[in-house]
Parts: structure tokens; C-alpha cells; sequence
């Protein structure tokens, strides 16, 4: 009898740790990388790969060069630091509400909720952001109203402080907040000596930005009539600049233009005498 007691108190105490909740997190947000991915796939009608090798002609040599691998695996690498970083982000958000049941059920939906509001405002804020995006599945709803935003942003970054600072001691505080004044000074210590250091000019050559736009439509500017809401900051930059309504080109295609542009002569002379040329 005693032995029966003692195994039904073993199986009562909780199995859903922080450990367990964390690795969990960073699992799920993996398997989303992977569904998002498949997703952009299956609509896109051509892959990244076959545009790639329009546009490059990309060989075996190409794919199999040091710095090829070398971008890919950092990139990999960086990818899986920042959901590694963000499930961290996570699992601490939960901290504070596993403390207060000792139900799993309940702990599982509590995780659920917060995973769910964090992937809710990552893929609300791309699709305002970048309206265009594959992924910006939300946009033209409510989610991406800015006012739901800045409210879901301060609600789960709220909830991540307070998680954060009840599970640390005031002394720890006290020393975090002193680590974070000394590194922001030395931060801007070293930038202004930087600054200064470099502030002297190297060459009187003058700075040139060549800033170009693929596909824009004129008619979607303010100087021809257009509502200046659909390109607020190019219509600001065009309000300072002085506008050419005619411009000619030897060729109308945005590769050659550019060649002829960068290098300053004409497409018989830069051998860029059709659009994407290879390099």
C-alpha cells in the first residue's frame, strides 16, 4: 500500500518544466521555418534557384566555391541563433504563469497562447511592413493596424520584463542596469573617438548615391498628380530634387540602363547590349 501512494505522488508532480518548454518552443519555431518556407515554394511559380540561373547561368563550380558554403552555413547558423534566442524569449515569458498552476493541461495552453501571440505579431509585422511579402499573409485586415501592433508589442514585451525581473534578485538588477549604463557609455566613448578620428576628409572626390527604382510608375507620384500617401518618402525626396520629365536611354532595359549608368558609356562599349547579360 505504501508503495501505491508513493507512485501516485511521483505521477502528480508536474513533467512540464522550463527545460522541456524551451526546447519544445524552439522545436515548433523550426518546423515553422520549414512549413514558410514550402509555403513561398508552392506559390511562387518559379524557385529562387531557377531565377538564379537565369539571371547568373550558375555552374557546378559556382555552387561548391568556399565562399558560397561559407554565406550559406553563416546564414544557417544566424537563422537558428535568433529562434534560438527567441524561443529563450519565450519560454522566460511563461515562467511567471507556471509558478501559479501546477496543472501541465494548464501550462500547455498558457504556452500556447504566448507562442501563438509572438508568431501573430512577427507575421503581422511583416505583412506591414513589407506589404509585398510572400509571407505578409495579414495584410488588408485589423492585424495590421498600427495601433494593434504598438498594443501587441508592448503587451508580450511587458510580459517578458515582468518575467525577467521577478526571476532575478533587486541586487542582480542593481548590477545589470550598472553593466548596461557602462556599456552603453563605452559604446559612445568609442563612437565619438571613432567619429572624430574619422571626421577628417581623405579625398576631396565628392560622394555620389545613385538611387534606383525598378518598375515605378510616375502616374504614383505627387509632382503628377497622384495622393502622396502611396510614396510618402520618395515624394519627399523629389520635393527637394530637381525633376526631369524626359530622360533618355540607348536601351530600355533596367540591366543595360544600369550598366550604362555605373559605368558612363554606351552599351557598345560596356558589352552590356541586352538584359541580364551574365556578369
Amino acid at each position: 500500500m505504501p508503495k501505491t501512494v508513493t507512485s501516485n505522488a511521483k505521477l502528480s508532480v508536474p513533467s512540464i518544466s522550463l527545460m522541456r518548454t524551451y526546447f519544445r518552443t524552439l522545436a515548433v519555431l523550426i518546423f515553422l521555418i520549414v512549413i514558410a518556407f514550402n509555403y513561398k515554394q508552392l506559390i511562387q511559380d518559379h524557385s529562387p534557384f531557377s531565377i538564379a540561373n537565369a539571371m547568373t547561368q550558375i555552374k557546378t563550380q559556382h555552387l561548391l566555391s568556399n565562399g558560397l558554403l561559407y554565406d550559406l552555413s553563416f546564414f544557417a547558423a544566424m537563422v537558428i541563433l535568433l529562434h534560438a534566442c527567441w524561443a529563450a524569449v519565450i519560454t522566460l515569458s511563461c515562467r511567471p504563469w507556471f509558478q501559479y498552476c501546477n496543472n501541465d493541461n494548464i501550462k500547455t495552453q498558457i504556452w500556447i497562447v504566448i507562442l501563438l501571440l509572438h508568431c501573430i505579431f512577427v507575421i503581422a509585422a511583416n505583412s506591414y511592413l513589407y506589404p509585398t511579402s510572400l509571407l505578409g499573409i495579414f495584410r488588408g485586415t485589423v492585424l495590421v493596424e498600427p495601433w494593434l501592433l504598438w498594443g501587441l508589442l508592448f503587451l508580450l514585451l511587458s510580459n517578458f520584463m515582468y518575467a525577467l525581473f521577478s526571476s532575478i534578485s533587486t541586487n542582480k538588477i542593481v548590477i545589470l542596469f550598472s553593466l548596461l549604463i557602462v556599456s552603453i557609455g563605452s559604446v559612445y566613448f568609442v563612437s565619438n573617438n571613432t567619429l572624430s578620428s574619422s571626421s577628417k576628409p581623405v579625398n576631396e572626390l565628392p560622394n555620389i548615391f545613385v538611387i534606383g527604382i525598378d518598375g515605378l510608375r510616375p502616374d504614383h507620384l505627387a509632382h503628377r498628380g497622384a495622393d502622396n500617401s502611396i510614396a510618402p518618402k520618395l515624394n519627399q525626396l523629389l520635393a527637394k530634387s530637381l525633376i526631369y520629365d524626359k530622360a533618355y536611354t540607348p536601351q530600355a532595359r533596367t540591366y543595360v540602363a544600369w550598366m550604362g549608368i555605373l559605368s558612363g558609356q554606351y552599351p557598345v562599349n560596356n558589352g552590356a547590349r541586352f538584359n541580364l547579360a551574365p556578369p
